[in-house]
């Protein structure tokens, strides 16, 4: 019976510990994916990614990017062949006074077909009246008006420049968003470290205090010793709310940059295995003056004062049409034809120096942009080197940090020897360990200082 009993037990037990583990990884997956989706972790390059696709500045600019590139084709539309179709019936009567009009009486019906371009124009008439016809054919060319392909072809230019001009404005557009994730990132990295060594530090004060507690109740400590240790306490629970509210705020501003909801549980992942360059400053200013967007925009805007200013000096050159006309009629008779032709030539005189003023103006604005590029390279120049002297200080901050870490790693040893051999009150524990907390979170704080610097830099030289 007690062997029956067993293999009974036995059965159910394996029963049990098959469902057991059948479930658990089931349990452990869908604990996973909710762990993952209430608290994403990011990686820089993850920020970087999803910052350049969902920024909310960058989602603007490549609307108005798309605004600017139809502007510019509307401006190709507009200079390229239209074809047009008018005509329809009409009733003319004339009274006795009317003698002299040459007009038809009674129901005219006409049609005319033009095609036209900013240079040329093609129209072709029909006219129908009491059973009779009139066909008229013209055209129309301006062969030179001082601009090369035509004043239209200017505006076509201009266009396509400032089309330009708003690519290269998006792109310095991009170059901030990257910056901008760059100092979040790390910032929240500082504020989820520091919080986490708080947190530390919180749990040993706590216990600490019981020890100073266990150690008054037995005679060993005034009561002076508990309350510097409840004071001790309360810093580090003050030292916790801020950074949680700091890491809120630097959550929330990371969220805002990578186009996320505000409250959206996200923390970021330090890759590992990253260091700080050494970088030259010469090279560093070499290169910025090789690759800064701002230089290209200011050879866009050069291009397009050219253009202005070729399309004011043309307008001190005459104008040179050439038109054609030809009319067939049709009365019962033979058909009969007449035709014209007209070269035509316009002289610009005297406007009261309004194209001498257009001239000056454009001469001027060329001017202005080679005052500006030595300006923008002077301040390029204070700005790499703001960059580059404060990188390099963020190093030798960092190598005195690591010294101080150790200092105060070697302090909290000898502390705690002596708190052993009953040498060190639990003060001298606690001072101790607030020095090395304070010491850890400046390292923290001076390794991302360094980042955000380093990231400075690189904006400035323009990568």
């Amino acid at each position: 019976m007690l062997k029956v009993l067993s293999k009974s037990l036995s059965r159910r037990r394996v029963k049990y510990l098959i469902l057991v583990f059948g479930f658990l990884p089931v349990i452990m997956l869908g604990v996973g994916l909710t762990w993952a989706a209430g608290s994403p972790n990011y990686t820089l390059n993850d920020c970087i990614q999803l910052a350049l696709k969902q920024n909310l500045e960058l989602m603007i600019a490549r609307k108005n990017l798309t605004s600017a590139e139809l502007d510019w084709k509307e401006t190709l539309a507009t200079n390229r062949w239209q074809v047009n179709l008018q005509g329809g019936p009409r009733y003319t009567q004339f009274n006795s006074l009317s003698d002299r009009v040459t007009e038809p009486e009674g129901f005219v019906s006409r049609l005319t077909l033009s095609v036209t371009d900013p240079l040329t124009t093609f129209s072709l008439n029909a006219q129908t009246y009491e059973g009779n016809s009139q066909w008229g054919l013209s055209a129309a060319r301006t062969l030179y008006d001082g601009y090369p392909g035509g004043r239209s072809q200017a505006t076509v230019q201009q266009a396509e420049k400032g089309f330009d001009q708003k690519k290269m404005d998006i792109l310095r557009s991009q170059k901030d968003i990257v910056y901008q994730t760059k100092q979040a990132y790390y910032q929240l990295i500082r504020m989820q470290k520091s919080l986490e060594i708080n947190r530390q530090s919180f749990s040993y004060h706590q216990k600490q205090l019981e020890r100073t507690r266990a150690f008054y109740e037995s005679g060993t400590v005034p009561y002076l010793s508990v309350l510097e240790a409840e004071t001790a306490l309360k810093k580090i629970e003050l030292e916790l709310l801020r950074g949680e509210n700091n890491l809120l705020l630097s959550r929330w501003n990371l969220n805002c940059l990578l186009g996320l909801p505000a409250d959206t549980e996200l923390s970021v992942v330090e890759e590992k295995g990253a260091s700080f360059p050494t970088l030259d400053f010469s090279l560093c200013l070499k290169e910025a003056f090789q690759s800064r967007i701002e230089f290209q925009q200011l050879g866009k805007t050069r291009d397009l004062q050219e253009i202005n200013l070729r399309l004011a000096q043309s307008q001190k050159y005459p104008v040179v049409s050439l038109k054609g006309d030809v009319q067939w009629q049709s009365q019962g008779s033979p058909d009969s034809y007449d035709w014209d032709v007209e070269l035509s030539l316009t002289f610009p005189l005297w406007d009261g120096k309004a194209r001498d003023l257009r001239i000056q103006k454009a001469r001027l604005e060329i001017e202005k942009i080679s005052l500006e590029e030595e300006r923008l390279r002077q301040s390029i120049y204070r700005e790499i080197q703001e960059a580059y002297l404060s990188y390099q200080e963020a190093l030798k901050n960092l190598e005195l940090i690591s010294k101080k870490l150790e200092e105060a790693l070697e302090n909290y040893r000898l502390v705690e020897n002596k708190a052993l051999m009953g040498l060190a009150t639990p003060l001298d524990l606690i001072d101790a360990e607030n020095n090395l907390r304070e010491v850890r979170v400046e390292e923290i704080a001076a390794r991302c200082d360094g980042n955000i610097f380093l990231a400075r830099l690189e904006k400035s030289i323009g990568r």
